[in-house]
Formats: structure tokens, sequence, C-alpha cells
């Protein structure tokens, strides 16, 4: 054996195996093109979706919230929406699509860019464009889509609307009545320790304790209906005597605290006092429900939003008209934080659908939950096919459509209509708000354009 290791040894030193030399003599830096072609495939989907898009339409529309003659020059707003889209179609966050667009260049051409040296903003910069756009500015960007990508779709249809409503849970925890109560006080004794490093001499007394005393109560896995309520009443009463100590201290010492610093204290303060009373007014009533909730101290606005199904029976966030128009093409027509009747969302789709298009709908579509006498008057009157489910006995005098069309508008309806949401929620992350729950049509909205973008994408390729 050693002798068989030795002769493969000596064969190796003696015989070297052979390899021909090369080198690149144009070689140039790691980001050079002027030697390498870089042609995208035309099928890529954001090249196909940046074709169906209406930018000129968008930028216009979202270039009235800017000054035309004063300030320092905004960001590229087809860049800044051409983000916003591509964020919401490939699920990411502000700081992964800015650093994917530094480096993909199907994301360069879909924002606007026809080479490599371009601007890059901020992550932050993302935050600071929504707070321009307000929920017309977000609507109208839907309409004008919408509008061009109408083209698309079948012309026996075309108008053709069905309206449902859902809800887009906002981005909290589960509430509970005790948890709730526990950032109150959390957040009120904060606000004392702010003051405190401000430079106000106070003492904070009996937050080890309490803290303790809820952790405790966390970590108890089965707890019974005396013992919440009881926790609960406890809590309330050291919220109080927190917020008395805030107010005087506040009262006492403000004008050595900065405004900015004032101003958010006294927000503190109206929410935590907001939640105390209406978690004592739940206890004395012996009750669960009460006028306006609040479920999450750092959301206000959201209100638990009452769906009455076997998966989410309660959720929490804001609730959606969605018309589905074509079957095809999603937009919503409101976006409201509180359980709004489901009858009012005929009318608004109504409106919405004319004030896109400029003429009525050709049929509506809705199921039980949309039926009101004024709904079927409503329709009837503007000669629009009425496809809104009845509840309960069909009086004599309602004009329906033949049997077979409702037959077909009501399969459309749990086809395309519930299939086309569920497709928004699970694709498109309409399942969860990730922003502050007062932008959360930013989030439908933009979710809304990239899905649309991307069916009249696949749509080209079809044809």
């Amino acid at each position: 054996m050693h002798g068989f290791l030795g002769e493969c040894e000596c064969f190796l030193t003696h015989h070297p195996i052979h390899m021909k030399y090369t080198h690149h003599t144009a070689q140039g830096t790691l980001f050079s093109f002027d030697t390498m072609k870089v042609e995208l495939p035309k099928d890529h989907e954001l090249i196909r979706m940046s074709e169906e898009i209406d930018w000129e339409g968008m930028v216009e529309i979202v270039g009235k919230q800017y000054s035309r003659t004063e300030g320092r020059p905004s960001h590229s707003l087809r860049m800044m929406i051409g983000l916003e889209i591509a964020k919401r179609k490939y699920g990411m966050s502000d700081e992964d699509v800015v650093e994917q667009l530094k480096v993909d260049l199907a994301l360069k051409m879909f924002c606007g860019f026809d080479s490599c040296d371009h601007e890059v903003p901020e992550a932050s910069s993302l935050t600071v464009f929504r707070r321009r756009l307000d929920q017309e500015t977000l609507r109208q960007m839907e309409e004008v889509n919408v509008r061009k990508i109408m083209r698309k779709v079948p012309l026996r249809i075309r108008h053709q609307v069905i309206v449902d409503s859902t809800c887009v849970p906002a981005n909290i925890t589960y509430p509970t009545d005790s948890k709730l109560l526990a950032a109150v006080w959390k957040n009120l004794t904060g606000s004392l320790q702010k003051m405190r490093a401000s430079g106000v001499s106070l003492v904070i007394r009996g937050k080890r304790k309490t803290a303790s005393l809820i952790r405790s109560f966390n970590l108890k896995r089965r707890k019974t209906r005396k013992e919440i309520i009881r926790m609960n009443r406890r809590l309330i009463r050291m919220g109080n005597r927190m917020m008395h100590r805030v107010q005087e201290t506040l009262k006492e010492h403000g004008r050595g605290i900065s405004g900015k610093l004032r101003k958010n204290i006294r927000k503190v303060i109206r929410t935590a006092k907001e939640i105390l009373r209406q978690q004592t007014e739940m206890i004395h009533r012996k009750t669960r429900r009460v006028k306006d909730r609040i479920v999450s101290f750092h959301e206000p606005l959201v209100r638990p939003i009452f769906r009455g199904k076997d998966s989410s029976g309660t959720e929490f966030g804001p609730k959606v008209r969605v018309n589905v128009v074509g079957g095809a093409l999603i937009q919503s027509s409101g976006v409201m934080h509180d359980n709004a009747s489901d009858t009012k969302m005929v009318r608004a789709a109504w409106k919405t659908h004319r004030r896109t298009f400029g003429h009525d709908p050709t049929e509506l579509i809705a199921d039980r939950g949309a039926h009101s006498p004024k709904n079927h008057a409503l329709l009837k009157r503007k000669g629009i096919v009425d496809g809104v489910q009845y509840r309960g006995k069909i009086p004599r005098q309602a004009s329906l459509a033949p049997p077979r069309t409702l037959r077909r508008m009501y399969r459309q309806r749990a086809a395309r209509g519930e299939g086309l949401i569920g497709v928004f929620k699970r694709r498109y992350q309409g399942d969860r708000n990730r922003y502050r729950n007062k932008n959360a049509q930013a989030w439908i909205s933009f979710g809304m354009i990239a899905m649309n973008g991307a069916w009249a994408a696949k749509r080209s390729m079809a044809v």
C-alpha cells in the first residue's frame, strides 16, 4: 500500500494536470456594465406590471399634495409610488424594498429609472411620503388604475359590481381588559419617568410592587371570572391613582417641561381617562359592551368588528367596503373605523362606480347582509339589475331578475367576489395592517393597486 501511494505521489509530481491559462484583458470594476450585456426578460412580472399601471395619472394626483413653487425638491414620485406597490406585491418592509432598489434592475425599471445612477431614498422617506396621502388621494389613485385596466375585462361583465365587506386586522395583540388596564398603568408610569428625566424632582412609589403583581397575574394560566374582575378592579384603582399623580405633576411643573413632552403626556392622559371610564362602566353594569370601546392603548381608533364567522368571530381593525368590478378588479369604496352596517355599502358601491366611470353599473350583487328596502328601491330606480339577496320572505312587489340570472349572479359572488377578497388577504397582506390605524387606507389602496396590476400583467401574457 505504501508503495502504491509513493508511485502516485511520484506521478503527480512529474506529470502535473495540464490547464490552459486565461485572463480577461478587459476586466473592469465590479459594478461596471460597459462590457456586460444586460437584458431583462420582457415577461418579467414587474416589467409587465409597469406597462399596465397608470403612472402619469397617479403622479399627477399625488403631485397636488406638494407645492409647485416653494420648498426643496421631493424624491421622484414615480419612484416612491413604485416602491410602495412593489413592497405590497412581494411583502417587503420599507428597509427591504429600499435595499432591493439598489441591486434589482427590474425594480429600477419599475420605478422609472433607465440607468443604475439614480437616487436611493432612506427608508424613513417612505413614511414621510405616506403621510401626505389622504384618503381622497388614495381613492383617486385606485380609480385611475381601475379605469386603465378595465379594457382587459370581458365586455359582457365589464361593469358588473360585486359588493362585500371585510376587516383588515390591526397589528395589535389580542386584547383583554386586564392587558389594557395594565397598559394604562405602564404608560402613566412612563409619563412620570419622562418628567423626572426632564428635571422634575419626584418619587414614583409602588412601581415594583405593581409590576410584580401584573407579572404574577399574567403567568397564571387558569383564571376564574371572579379573579379577573378582582384584578381589573385593582388595576382601575391603581390607574386612577397614577393618573391623578400625573395630572398634579404636570400642573405643578408643566412650565419646566418641553412642549412636545407636554403634548404627549396630555394625549396619554386623555386615552387613559377614557379607558378607565369604559372599564369602570362595564364592571358596574356587568356587561361586555360599551359604546366606542377602546381595545388598544396605542391604537385607540381600533374597534372590535363582529364578523360572525367560525374562524374569527370578532376581529380588531378597520372595516373595508370592497367593490369587485368585472369579476377581476378590486376597489375600495370606504374604510370605516367602526362596525358600520353592511346595508350602507350598496349606496357607497354605486357612488364609487359612478365616480370612477361616469355611469351606473349594469349589475350589483351582494349577500343578504346588504338587504334593505331602500337598497332595492335604489337599484330599481337606477335601472341596475338587482343581485342583492333578500333576507327572509321576498315581497310580492319585488322586481326580481329571471331565476337563471339570479343563480348566475349568486355563483359569481361566491366564486369571484369572495375569492378575490381571499386573494387580497392571503397574497397582498390584507390579513394584517402593518401601518398605524390612521394610515389604514394607504395599506389597503396600495395592496389593491398591486393586485390589479399583477392581474393585468398576467392577462396581457395570456392574450
